[in-house]
């Protein structure tokens, strides 16, 4: 069992603007958004002869994304401000199927496969001004998503690994304008690691050091063009008692967007925390 996020972001920004109605208006405008989508996986693995684990799992997808417009002039122009909130919220459910080889002790070689899935999406939309309150449903068809990736271990306590993402958004549907912007998703992950040391009173020696690059193309176009990341990771992990999981953290910087494609660009501080708990084999 488990919990992943599929995005989760807020932001809040405060644009200058100017109208012409009966005559010219200056003003902003203010835009908010928070919330985030994401999934529940519950499965299971098998680890079925020598090096070879299968596995599966049933995601519940959930979740909700609120979005604030608010459109405020300068001075009295003879009618209400423009405000508008939509709240969406997310259901349903998809499944993955994984596998995991060993060909010998030092390599490990993984892959995992989602089908299209179906996701619905209630929406309520509150406006003033010309107050109205109005609710809408319906379906939005996501695409297959294909993983994959590697782990090679070098020397004692040093590693190697790399993994790929890749999610064909051009086939996303049910939602017009936001097909209108859909790319194909993709990631390109690598990653150096020191594991963790069992040497008593080795101090900080003893703790696992990662060191990770990134390379992201979104799932969805700005300014008309496609939205690139990059990512550059450290991190480390505390482990449980019994070796029954692991506690990590890593802090990461990135670099989203570019001002001349896209018209924006953002340095992204991210602190990161996972835990993996109860595992077992039999």
């Amino acid at each position: 069992a488990g919990f992943s996020m599929n995005g989760s972001t807020r932001w809040d920004a405060d644009v200058d603007t100017v109208w012409t109605l009966s005559d010219t208006v200056a003003g902003g405008v203010a835009l908010n958004r928070e919330g985030t989508r994401f999934k529940v996986p519950l499965g299971l693995a098998w680890l079925l002869v020598g090096g070879l684990s299968v596995a599966g799992s049933i995601n519940l997808e959930s979740g909700s994304i609120l979005e604030n417009y608010n459109a405020g002039f300068a001075g009295p122009v003879g009618f209400d401000p423009d405000l508008k909130e939509t709240k969406d919220l997310f259901r349903g459910t998809s499944y993955t199927l994984a596998m995991l080889w060993n060909p010998f002790s030092r390599l490990s070689l993984g892959a995992s496969w989602t089908p299209a899935y179906d996701l619905g999406v209630d929406r309520t939309v509150k406006a003033e001004g010309v107050t109205s309150r109005y609710a809408s449903s319906w379906d939005m068809k996501l695409p297959e998503e294909y993983m994959a990736g590697f782990q090679f271990r070098f020397a004692k306590r040093w590693q190697i690994g790399a993994d790929a993402q890749y999610q064909p958004f051009s086939k996303f549907s049910g939602n017009d304008e936001w097909a209108a912007n859909s790319e194909d998703e993709y990631t390109l992950g690598v990653g150096l690691e020191r594991l963790r040391g069992k040497k008593r009173h080795g101090g900080s020696g003893n703790l696992p050091l990662r060191l990770g690059a990134n390379y992201h193309v979104w799932a969805y176009r700005v300014g008309g063009q496609p939205v690139e990341e990059y990512t550059f990771s450290v991190g480390t992990g505390f482990a449980f008692t019994g070796d029954m999981g692991q506690l990590d953290l890593s802090f990461s910087y990135g670099i989203i967007g570019d001002l001349d494609r896209n018209g924006v660009r953002s340095k992204v501080y991210r602190l990161g925390v996972s835990i993996t708990g109860l595992e077992a084999w039999w």
